[in-house]
Parts: C-alpha cells; structure tokens; sequence
C-alpha cells in the first residue's frame, strides 16, 4: 500500500530523487510537527547521574497511548454527533460502523502495545519507578473522558475506583471536562435510543418478536431431537449441551427474570426492549 504521506514528500523530488526546489508546501516533519512531538520525552532518570534504558520505551509506550486514546475520543465524538438527533439518517449506518470498527482496532492494538511493554522486567521497571511517584496511568484524563463518553456509570466502577475525579481536583479544565462528559448523552444511551426505532418492536400489529421466539423454540427443540439420534455417545452428548447452552442464552432475553437478574447485577445494561432492537 501506498504511504498516505508520499505527496507531503515526494511532490518537492523529482523522479531522480533531486530536490526541484523551494515549492511552497509543507514538508513532512513540518505537517506532523515532529519537531514537538520527538522532543516530549522527558528522561527523568537522565536528570539524575544514572540514565535508565528502559525508562524510554516506558515514556514512548504511554505517549503512544495516549495519541491512540485521542483518536479514539475523536471517533466516539463524531459517532455521538450522527447519532444524537431526533431522526438518524439512514445512510450514516455505514459511516458510523466504519468508525466504531476503527475504534475496535485500535483497542486491539492498545492490547498488542502490552507486549512490547512486556519486554521490560519488572525489576528493569524499578530501576526507574521511584522517579515517577505519585504518577499513575489512574490519572489519564483522557481514558475517564472515553469512560464516561461510552456509558461507564458511576454505580458501575469498582469500589476503588468510583472517586476517580480526585486525582484531577486541582485542575479546574479537567474537573470541567470531566463533569461535561458525564452530563453529555454517552454512545450507550445514543444506540439505545436507536433501538428503540427499530420496526417490528411494537406487539401490536405484525408481532416479530413473538414469531421469532417461536421459531427460536423450535428450531432448538428440533436440534435436541436431532441430538438424540446421535448414535455416538460423546457427540451426542455435546450436540446435547449446545443446544442447551443456546437455550439458555436465548432464556435470558425472552424471560423477564432472568434479563432483570443480569442488569442487577450489571452484566447487562439494556432494557428489554433496546435488547429486542439490538
């Protein structure tokens, strides 16, 4: 693939790879403001009389976080933007799946930058360590931002963690926006009101829901009696748990119950009806 840069760079060179001259133009260091960005990594074990190796990759792992934390609040942002009218417009579905799968990626690369981290010993880490007290990744403003813009509810967070603005108690911006994410409609409650759209929810008229709890029902009890003419007992007894696995599951949606039990439990947070939506 093609470097998406190659214009910033290359449109000055000519195809020898001479310079054609002083165009107007940015260059590439210039658009990405590297000059800035390369320079933000503060060695506080360089400050002292003996520089710690891994302290670098520490500081470069995080800011790498960081960056991807913004891009992510920056998509979560724009998905809040096309969801929050009163009528969505259809044809932003796809635009808005295109970005939340781009969040999704960018989530898994978050959990992949771990094992570059993991390269770094814990004892290789306290070599260093003391330098950074009281620092915490607890205090990324950015990563309670994106809590609080996904749906996170207070009642929600561990015991540990629920006094989480503490730590930004003496920054009057971060306390601000932190206090404006919390009172914003979060991505949560935007696709449940979505949902809420969804035809075929009402019971009254063309009742879906209720043919399609029918046809769930009978598909699983004729897979059951599949099962039980299995004649190898092993698959037979496995064909026998799966369908049983997807009874349950589907349990947990048609009855009133056993759906209210996991949202007590906060293992679900749709209402029954945003679940019949989604």
């Amino acid at each position: 693939m093609a470097c998406p840069m190659r214009s910033i760079v290359d449109d000055s060179m000519g195809q020898d790879g001479t310079q054609l001259g002083n165009e107007a133009g940015m260059l590439y260091g210039e658009y990405l403001m590297l000059d800035k960005l390369l320079s933000a990594q503060r060695m506080l074990s360089a400050e002292s009389s003996k520089p710690v190796h891994d302290e670098h990759l520490f500081i470069i792992t995080h800011q790498a976080y960081e960056l991807w934390f913004k891009q992510i609040i920056f998509e979560v942002d724009s998905v809040r933007s096309l969801l929050d009218v009163e009528g969505l417009d259809e044809s932003h579905t796809m635009e808005i799946l295109k970005r939340l799968n781009r969040v999704v990626l960018i989530l898994k690369l978050l959990v992949d930058q771990v094992m570059i981290l993991e390269t770094m010993t814990p004892l290789d880490f306290m070599d260093f360590r003391h330098y950074l007290r009281p620092a915490s990744g607890f205090q990324s403003l950015q990563f309670r931002l994106l809590e609080n813009k996904l749906g996170l509810k207070q009642a929600l967070r561990v015991k540990y963690n629920q006094n989480y603005q503490t730590v930004f108690g003496d920054d009057p911006e971060a306390m601000e926006s932190l206090h404006k994410s919390e009172q914003e409609p979060a991505l949560l409650a935007l696709i449940e009101r979505w949902l809420e759209r969804t035809p075929g929810l009402n019971t009254h008229g063309f009742n879906f829901w209720g043919k399609f709890q029918a046809t769930v029902n009978k598909m699983i009890k004729e897979d059951i009696e599949a099962a039980y003419r299995e004649p190898n007992e092993n698959v037979r007894k496995h064909r026998l748990q799966d369908a049983e696995n997807r009874r349950e599951i589907y349990r947990s949606i048609f009855d009133p119950s056993v759906h209210d039990a996991l949202r007590s439990r906060g293992e679900r947070r749709f209402v029954k009806i945003k679940i019949f939506g989604a």
